[in-house]
């Protein structure tokens, strides 16, 4: 096991966990990934992600801003999607998916952002 997996792994026992993959926001590529199934398409997500950060960044320069993107929520009625950006590496950013009915998000936030804090690549 890699190291960017151990550390992903950390977050596996989050509740109501899917998966968790680490990804340039740029080309969109899945650096490392844990979970998944037949039913969750992680690499779908992290596209879907890899989208969600582009469209946020350029709304911030539209609005004449120069912050960047702490983190995103996306819900849906069975799915949330937690994204947040690895502070040490403007490329790069963590999807966390959890299953809704069965996640604590102020817990799972929490967890990603110490998980993003001490990434290394």
């Amino acid at each position: 096991m890699s190291n960017l997996d151990a550390k992903l792994s950390e977050l596996s026992d989050v509740g109501g966990f899917l998966g968790t993959c680490l990804v340039d926001h740029e080309s969109g590529m899945v650096l490392a990934a844990i979970g998944g199934s037949e039913s969750f398409d992680l690499d779908a997500a992290a596209a879907g992600g890899t989208e969600i950060m582009r469209s946020t960044n350029m709304a911030m320069r539209l609005m004449g801003g120069r912050e960047q993107c702490e983190d995103i929520l996306v819900s849906w009625p069975s799915q949330h999607h937690l994204i947040r950006v690895v502070p040490k590496d403007n490329g790069l950013f963590l999807l966390l998916a959890l299953r809704t009915e069965v996640s604590n998000l102020a817990l799972a936030r929490r967890r990603l952002l110490l998980t993003a804090d001490s990434v290394q690549i």
